[in-house]
């Protein structure tokens, strides 16, 4: 009886313990993960006439109803990630003061000759690129509109990631 009750014992003792005499680790090695970016710079604006003719300084210029004036503007686009994807477009609706709903605004964004408008940009865009803009003063706006200013300098640009 004793004897049964020690091997009991010592088969209890070894329940929690393990067999193994022997163990190793390994890491996985390198694991780091970068976040991507996007970054968009602007360079200066230049306003001309419907005839070309650069406008010095467009807060002294006087348009009329019917015209059409001409904004160019060189943009520096940055997409760095290899998944990124990304669209970019001006935001005239920053400008909503003035005489405004008399104003439309048609515009492009051209990287050499490829137009950027609508598309979806990668990294392969990365470089200068240049947004022209007309912006044309309904021809039968009313006499509220005279001598009303309007604020363009507020015109932007956004850059923004796409997820599909």
């Amino acid at each position: 009886v004793m004897s049964l009750l020690s091997l009991l014992l010592c088969c209890s003792m070894l329940v929690g313990t393990t067999f193994a005499w022997f163990t190793d680790s390994v890491t996985s090695g390198k694991n780091q993960i970068v976040a991507g970016n996007l970054d968009l710079s602007s360079g200066t604006a230049v306003w001309k006439k419907s005839d070309g003719t650069v406008i010095p300084n467009i807060s002294n210029y006087k348009v009329v109803p019917g015209e059409t004036l001409r904004f160019e503007q060189p943009l520096t686009i940055q997409l760095t990630g290899d998944q990124l994807k990304a669209t970019l477009a001006p935001d005239f609706g920053a400008t909503s003061n003035g005489f405004s709903s008399q104003l439309t605004y048609n515009y492009n964004i051209k990287q050499g000759t490829t137009e950027l408008k609508g598309r979806d940009l990668t990294a392969a865009n990365s470089g200068a690129a240049t947004v022209t803009a007309e912006v044309t003063f309904n021809q039968t706006a009313g006499n509220n509109t005279q001598n009303a200013v309007q604020d363009l300098s507020k015109i932007s640009y956004k850059l923004e990631q796409v997820i599909r």
